[in-house]
């Protein structure tokens, strides 16, 4: 009898921790499943974009700047110290990036995705002291990365 609850017990905890598991996955490393969503704009200047064919003059800037700016931290299909950002446009809208790139500070201090992030790898990001074109040629250079 003691055996049998025993065994119901483990396997009612290996059930558990598999759906925990699954849930953590499909949410994403370090996010919060119910602030992972494209729509959200983030917090800062940045309330709609309107995005035309790629422009590959401006994606060519903007990995410069990545490459200069962003890479020792980032890379595009693997988590350095933070995390890896060649498909972020398919977990957050486009005005999410440039804000987050233009207004750091601030989603650092208020946005529950970014807090996530900031929780999953220990240190939030600095400022990388963009202007708002050098933003969206960043932007345009992670659209061409996007799977």
């Amino acid at each position: 009898m003691k055996k049998a609850r025993r065994l119901a017990s483990v396997s009612f905890l290996v059930i558990f921790l598999c759906f925990w598991a699954k849930a953590i996955c499909q949410s994403g490393p370090g996010t919060d499943p119910a602030a992972a969503q494209v729509g959200d704009k983030g917090i800062g200047p940045i309330n709609s974009l309107t995005l035309g064919p790629v422009d590959g003059a401006m994606a060519d800037k903007g990995k410069a700047i990545f490459n200069e700016k962003c890479a020792m931290c980032h890379g595009l299909t693997e988590d350095k110290t933070g995390p890896a950002v060649g498909n972020v446009l398919s977990q957050v809208a486009p005005e999410f990036i440039m804000n987050f790139l233009l207004n750091t500070a601030e989603m650092e201090q208020k946005d529950p995705l970014v807090l996530g992030l900031i929780k999953k790898f220990g240190i939030p990001m600095p400022p990388p002291g963009l202007d708002q074109d050098q933003a969206r040629a960043i932007l345009e250079y992670l659209r061409t990365t996007k799977k």
